[in-house]
């Protein structure tokens, strides 16, 4: 039997209207919390921004992909990933806001993310961009 390990992950939504409690998910992360530095990393954003845009006619799609390329080349560096998860928890509360972190079970994280990101970022899943990070 596969050693089975302790993930967390968020959505990033997209909410227009702090009032109207409406919004779409436009990414997901997720990461071993034990070993930021080291450990397991992923994120999957959406790229038909298309949608977003029927979601909500006002959308500031550029600001948001900017916002978007912005956090990922971030992730990328291994040494801001601790700071990053605590800058988004505690400043997006706009447009973009974070879900609550849940906990997952898993022998194979990218499998869960790629799982994750069909269950929340659909129906763009497919086209989703990819970024994961192993030790």
């Amino acid at each position: 039997m596969a050693q089975k390990y302790r993930f967390e992950f968020f959505l990033l939504r997209y909410a227009p209207n702090a009032l109207s409690d409406e919004f779409m998910n436009i990414g997901i992360v997720l990461f071993d919390p034990a070993a930021l530095l080291t450990g397991f990393f992923a994120a999957r954003f959406i790229v038909d921004w298309e949608r977003l845009q029927t979601f909500d006619d006002d959308a500031g799609i550029e600001l948001l992909r900017a916002t978007v390329a912005d956090i990922e080349r971030k992730l990328r560096n291994p040494a801001s990933r601790e700071y990053l998860l605590q800058l988004m928890e505690d400043s997006f509360s706009n447009a973009i806001r974070l879900s609550p972190r849940q906990a997952c079970i898993t022998e194979d994280p990218v499998s869960e993310v790629e799982s994750l990101a069909r269950r929340h970022l659909l129906p763009t899943v497919d086209a989703a961009q990819h970024l994961t990070f192993r030790a």
